[in-house]
């Protein structure tokens, strides 16, 4: 009983170590690309935002990258384990440990012809490598856009933190 018990516990520490590592690296990267996020309505680095808390629950050991709510039926969260949003009432999630692309449109929202308006929300698509999972997401543009971009760019980027990587 001995033996299981300390199996058991390296496993966790392991998972729960992978977890730390990811979230610091992906976190300071964030960081780094991000200016006045003291200013951002919707979006967090490195926490789950408070809207989001109240409604929806991480696993054991995972960590917030970034994360983004406007409300319950329109929400994002980047994780060590997981991509999850609902947009527009339709919840999607997809593991980035498998290698992700990501697409963001007009994330400075920068005004066009036909929208004279500066956009204040973009659409952004997240999809697996292998394209077998999609998940979409409305983010805050201009400065706030930073942090689901460079979240995702560490998914597309850290390979070592990919399943059939010696890391995860």
């Amino acid at each position: 009983m001995q033996l299981m018990s300390t199996v058991r516990r390296h496993k966790m520490s392991s998972a729960a170590s992978f977890d730390q590592e990811a979230h610091r690296i992906a976190v300071a990267s964030v960081r780094r690309h991000s200016m006045d996020s003291d200013s951002w309505k919707h979006t967090v680095i490195g926490e789950l935002h408070p809207g989001i808390a109240a409604i929806w629950e991480l696993a054991p050991n995972e960590q917030v990258i970034a994360s983004g709510f406007f409300s319950k039926a329109n929400w994002w969260a980047i994780t060590t384990r997981q991509v999850a949003s609902k947009f527009q009432g339709e919840a999607s999630t997809l593991d980035p440990r498998f290698g992700i692309e990501s697409e963001f449109g007009n994330f400075k929202g920068i005004k066009r012809s036909e929208a004279p308006e500066a956009q204040a929300t973009e659409v952004a698509t997240v999809k697996l490598s292998s394209g077998a999972a999609q998940v979409r997401f409305e983010f805050e543009t201009g400065k706030a856009s930073m942090a689901p971009i460079y979240g995702c760019m560490f998914w597309s980027r850290a390979s070592r933190f990919h399943y059939g990587s010696s890391g995860a």
